[in-house]
This record gives C-alpha cells, sequence and structure tokens, in this order.
C-alpha cells in the first residue's frame, strides 16, 4: 500500500548498521550500541 515506506526502513537500518545511530526528525542521535552484535536476540532488542 504504501511502496516507499519499506524502502525508507530499509535504508534506515542499513544507516544504523554503518553508523551505529539513527537520527530522529528533530536531530537527536538514538545510539544503537548492539545493532553490530552477533547475538541476534541482543541485535533485535
Amino acid at each position: 500500500r504504501y511502496q516507499g515506506v519499506l524502502a525508507y526502513m530499509d535504508r534506515i537500518r542499513a544507516l544504523a548498521k554503518q553508523q551505529g545511530y539513527v537520527e530522529t526528525i528533530m536531530g537527536r542521535r538514538l545510539y544503537l550500541p548492539d545493532i553490530q552484535s552477533k547475538n541476534m536476540a541482543r541485535q533485535k532488542a
């Protein structure tokens, strides 16, 4: 239904893995230290 949303989510996930954080619309950074973890449970949490 919303074709662009899936592409946006994939792009954000790739950036999060590369940078280790995501940025909100207001510019706040949310750091995700476990995004690179080999443990899938920690990575998904």
